[in-house]
């Protein structure tokens, strides 16, 4: 498993770029993906660690909302790479139609690009481009684009599938669907380097069978003129942090203030991926019993550092339940953490896999607190924690590289029945058993630095090109630094060489990403002289030489 992990993690070393979270100062931040994800509709691991925004506000011409979560909800979820934007939508709906001849009142999905992130009011006939796909399509055949009809749809791809808590009987609608959705940057527009910022939207639409459509959601704006007028638009941009199917979990050189506030908190927000499922089942608990979007939503932050694990959550939930006197704390509105210590996947819980709970407006205990610090805030329809777990506490070491199972869970007892859950949300797994089995937990890998600061990303995106550096210092005694940089993912070889053509060290094997790297050689051992070191990247060769003195 460690060997996997570190794999993994060798792709994206070194190229997350700027402080990037989902969505800052209202700009959604696509995050990058290094490897293209299946467009099956299905959300694979690689989605739990992109960046999700909320599909939830009302578009103005609707004459009332949708009637509960279960009637109408959704989220978006998006990445991007060197050739395509990837998106994945979900939509909540408990009676899913396609059954009007116009699809824009059907259940369906549209997404609004704005290539050049223009002020026109009209679509300007190049890169204003509304793209609709309903329930049911296999591809991309409704669009409004350049006058010139020059978007191409082909190098699209799409694919749907629905919710079936069990397999869905011939029939009878889905709870939901989702929406997996490939789109070339070309053919939107859009310049594919980090950085890069465009007009974007997202909309649902919602037929319940009543002749029309009844219902919009948008992420950004409640306008009905998304069709027409792209000033309607939000922003988005390509971030350079990258999303991998393990949670990169980022070293701070200054603690965040356990106060309960996300002010010092600079890592990226993940959001949860599932409402739990009841033991043994596939049947989702409490899904029903959802009011709408504000009985439950939640995603966290975590960080380290050589004494503390951090962690934040941020739970919007309409009926907090605050400080219980009586009942089981799992019933309790409140927080759970999960950590495998050396992320075994054992089928069931072992001396280093560790469950910490929390009930919301709680007061420390050894039960629920293991010697850490932690604190509340909380609104009439928000509520947060905050906790730094000390390391005597924890049963991993804190240090880069570590691999850990890990899981934030939610609890949700809207006081309905007396010592009553009525929901949980998870970000990974998606079984209540999942409590004493790390086998359902998501990975996460501690890193020493993953976010570059105080380096605009466009400055350092346009800088990756092929290029090998002379070494610093030169000459050198024992150990050198060489700088290089690459512009396309691929196997990278670093070697050094003697003046015979010997191979004295391989410094690089691997595959990585565009970026900008630092390798170091170390000379102990070798006696003075000349040395030559090769980077090869692909079809590109570049050679140096560097003097060893003694």
């Amino acid at each position: 498993m460690k060997k996997v992990l570190l794999a993994v993690m060798c792709l994206a070393l070194l190229l997350t770029i700027g402080v990037r979270a989902n969505n800052i100062d209202g700009v959604y931040q696509f995050h990058r993906t290094v490897t293209a994800p299946v467009i099956d509709g299905l959300m694979e691991d690689l989605w739990k660690t992109a960046s999700t925004e909320l599909v939830v506000k009302v578009c103005v011409d609707d004459t009332a909302p949708p009637d509960s979560y279960a009637d109408m909800f959704a989220t978006c979820r998006a990445l991007w790479d060197e050739t395509n934007v990837y998106l994945f939508l979900s939509a909540t709906d408990d009676n899913v139609l396609i059954d009007l001849t116009n699809r824009y009142e059907n259940d369906s999905f549209e997404v609004y690009f704005n290539g050049d992130q223009s002020t026109s009011t009209t679509y300007d006939g190049w890169d204003d481009i509304q793209i609709r796909i309903q329930y049911e399509d296999t591809e991309i055949t409704d669009f409004t684009a350049r006058a010139d009809n020059v978007f191409d749809p082909t190098g699209s791809a799409i694919a749907i599938e629905n919710w079936a808590y069990p397999e869905l009987p011939e029939g009878e609608s889905p709870m939901g669907w989702d929406l997996e959705v490939q789109i070339p940057l070309a053919q939107l527009g859009i310049e594919g380097e980090a950085g890069s910022t465009f007009g974007f939207e997202v909309q649902l639409n919602e037929n319940d069978g009543a002749g029309a459509r009844e219902n919009m959601l948008r992420w950004w704006g409640t306008s009905n003129d998304g069709w027409a007028n792209p000033q309607v638009f939000g922003v988005a941009e390509l971030s350079g942090f990258i999303a991998l199917p393990v949670l990169r979990i980022g070293k701070v050189d200054t603690a965040p203030t356990i106060d309960g506030s996300a002010d010092d908190w600079t890592a990226p927000q993940i959001h949860m991926t599932t409402y739990v499922y009841t033991e043994g089942t596939t049947a989702p608990s409490g899904f029903l019993e959802l009011t709408d979007w504000k009985d439950l939503e939640m995603n966290f932050r975590a960080a380290w550092d050589d004494d503390n694990f951090y962690v934040f959550v941020e739970v919007i939930d309409d009926v907090p339940y605050m400080n219980p006197t009586s009942g089981e704390p799992w019933n309790m509105d409140g927080v759970e953490l999960c950590i495998d210590g050396d992320n075994s996947k054992d089928a069931s819980s072992g001396a280093n896999d560790v469950q910490w709970r929390w009930c919301l407006g709680g007061t420390s205990t050894a039960e629920n607190c293991y010697g850490g610090t932690y604190a509340w805030a909380q609104t009439d329809s928000t509520w947060t924690f905050e906790c730094a777990i000390p390391a005597d506490s924890l049963t991993f070491v804190l240090e880069a590289d570590a691999e850990i199972g890990f899981e934030v869970q939610v609890n949700d007892n809207d006081e309905v029945a007396e010592n009553s859950r009525e929901n949980m949300a998870r970000w990974w797994g998606e079984d209540n058993l999942a409590w004493n089995t790390p086998s359902q937990w998501g990975s996460a890998v501690l890193v020493e630095d993953i976010y570059t600061y105080g380096i605009d990303s466009k400055d350092v995106v346009k800088a990756n090109r092929f290029k090998l550096s002379q070494n610093f210092p030169n000459p050198f005694n024992p150990s050198t630094s060489i700088d290089y940089s690459i512009e396309k993912t691929g196997a990278v070889k670093l070697t050094v060489f003697d003046m015979l053509g010997h191979e004295v060290a391989t410094l690089v094997n691997e595959v990585k990403v565009p970026g900008a790297y630092k390798a170091t050689f170390d000379g102990t051992g070798l006696t003075s002289g000349i040395y030559f070191y090769q980077l090869q990247a692909g079809t590109n060769i570049s050679t140096n030489k560097m003097m060893l003195l003694k």
